[in-house]
């Protein structure tokens, strides 16, 4: 994946995928992926025109957007004290991403903490304040992305990996039974023709059970013992299989 930033018009997206393909043709590599950096307010109008040239580009050209907190924060007047993933201007830009990107394919991904849990010499070992003040806060971000339907962010730091490891654990844990339970018996529902939640529902219950499977905080045994298994998860998740590979559809 080549990400490409300080976009500003969908012109853009274009020409640089008109250079990748000949780099692609002359190097004999596969098609690779982009994502687009949104770190301007001229790329956060330009989203709809954004997204429209991607899906010109053909499946898989197009793979991502993420926001640039830091410099789209500063275009914006955003003090550096205030510049942060949960500002509320950066919130707009997301929600508006995720808006553009619905029922797409293209995934949304989060910004990045600058607060790194780092303390002195970072050759010495991380410890400290700085490191307690650093993964709280990380985690505290994550956790409100992943409220919002953010499920990708970005890290700056290896230490970074901590606090978003035990924080995306404990948005997966968070409900997973009360899912698996309300997705069985939707699915036993649908099967029998009597369906009590909505689809839309049922697919966003699907996606969380799908993604403690992916993350390994779930297993088969757990699922069958809930009367689930992975072929129904996956179709009411929306997702689709070829030869084994799981795409997902959202």
């Amino acid at each position: 994946m080549l990400t490409l930033p300080k976009v500003s018009d969908a012109r853009q997206l274009r020409v640089f995928a008109d250079v990748l393909a000949e780099l692609e043709r002359r190097l004999g590599l596969a098609p690779v992926g982009i994502e687009v950096q949104v770190e301007t307010p001229a790329a956060v109008l330009a989203l709809p025109a954004l997204v429209r040239t991607g899906l010109e580009l053909g499946p898989g050209r197009l793979v991502g957007l993420h926001v640039g907190t830091y410099d789209y924060s500063a275009a914006l007047g955003v003090t550096a004290a205030h510049q942060a993933s949960d500002h509320p201007a950066v919130e707009y830009a997301t929600t508006m991403m995720q808006l553009a990107a619905a029922g797409t394919g293209i995934h949304v991904a989060d910004g990045s903490s600058n607060l790194l849990p780092v303390d002195g010499d970072e050759r010495a070992g991380a410890s400290g304040d700085d490191v307690r003040r650093a993964w709280p806060r990380h985690a505290e971000l994550i956790r409100r992305a992943w409220h919002r339907g953010l499920y990708q962010g970005w890290d700056l730091h290896p230490g970074q990996l901590v606090s978003r490891h035990a924080a995306v654990t404990g948005c997966l844990l968070a409900g997973l039974d009360g899912a698996l339970a309300r997705l069985a018996a939707y699915a036993a529902t649908r099967q029998s023709g009597a369906v009590a939640d909505e689809p839309a529902t049922g697919r966003a219950l699907a996606g969380h059970v799908l993604r403690a499977l992916d993350a390994g905080v779930l297993d088969d045994p757990r699922l069958a013992a809930a009367g689930l298994d992975r072929a129904t998860v996956t179709r009411l998740g929306g997702r689709r299989t070829n030869n084994s590979t799981t795409i997902n559809d959202q």
